[in-house]
C-alpha cells in the first residue's frame, strides 16, 4: 500500500498528543498536526494531502466546517472528514451540505475508527 498524507487540524494539545502517538505506529501515513484552519490552507497549498480530518471547533480563525468548505473548492480530490462535539443538528446539516465531507465522527474521538475508515478509502 502506498503511502498516504494525512492533515489532523486540531485545536487542544491532549488530542493531538493522542493522535500522533497512533500515527507513529502507522508508517504508512505520513501525517502533519496543526493548531488552525489557517495552518491547514498553507500546509495544503505547499504539499500533497490525501486526507484531512478536521474538529469542527477550532480555537481561533475559521472553523472545521469552513474549512473543509475552502478544501472542496481548492482541491476536490481530498477526502475530508469533520470530527465534532457540537449537538447543533442545524451546523451538523449545514456543514455536511456546504463542506461535503466523507464523513462527521463524533467525539470523544476514537482515532481507531478513524484510521481504519480512511484505510478502507484508499485502498
Amino acid at each position: 500500500m502506498k503511502p498516504y498524507n494525512l492533515l489532523f487540524v486540531e485545536d487542544e494539545v491532549d488530542i493531538q498528543k493522542v493522535v500522533e502517538l497512533y500515527l507513529k505506529e502507522h508508517p504508512s501515513i505520513i501525517y502533519h498536526i496543526v493548531n488552525t484552519g489557517e495552518e491547514a490552507l498553507q500546509l495544503i497549498d505547499n504539499n500533497e494531502i490525501d486526507i484531512i480530518v478536521t474538529d469542527f471547533i477550532l480555537g481561533t480563525g475559521i472553523n472545521g466546517a469552513e474549512l473543509l468548505e475552502k478544501v472542496k473548492k481548492l482541491k476536490p480530490n481530498i477526502f475530508r472528514y469533520l470530527l465534532t462535539g457540537v449537538i447543533d443538528n442545524k451546523l451538523i446539516q449545514e456543514a455536511k451540505l456546504r463542506a461535503e465531507p466523507v464523513r462527521i465522527f463524533e467525539k470523544p474521538l476514537i482515532i481507531e475508527d478513524i484510521i481504519s475508515e480512511i484505510t478502507q478509502k484508499l485502498s
